[in-house]
């Protein structure tokens, strides 16, 4: 039996199967936009974190009302990540100053914070 320790997003111990998720072979390739794209590649950034924030958020108030709030707080982790303005300014800062494609600008900061975490 192998024991995996991690970050956990509420209290308590859970025994059962594991299933490992290897990121490194869904690496986002680098890509760059014309710089005339690069403020349409940010409103686009912006709305897929507006419309990920709305849909936890949705997925939460319907926890909250068939499990309890306990069981909706493993959301609040999420939602905070995604309203963190120190994270959304990186990213922002790769797609307009480096034209870096917002998939691929969201992959390169996010594997930074990865990296620290590890």
């Amino acid at each position: 039996m192998e024991i995996f320790r991690g970050i956990s997003v509420s209290p308590g111990v859970a025994i059962g199967e594991a299933v490992v998720l290897e990121a490194e072979e869904y690496r986002i390739p680098y890509r760059v936009v014309p710089a005339s794209d690069a403020p349409q590649e940010l409103e686009r950034f912006l709305a897929a974190v507006q419309s990920s924030v709305s849909e936890i958020e949705e997925q939460s108030t319907h926890l909250h009302a068939h499990l309890g709030r306990d069981a909706a707080n493993v959301f609040d982790w999420h939602v905070g990540v995604l309203k963190d303005e120190s994270l959304r300014d990186q990213i922002s800062k790769l797609i307009q100053e480096k034209n870096a494609a917002a998939a691929y600008a969201v992959s390169t900061v996010m594997r930074s914070y990865q990296r620290r975490f590890m």
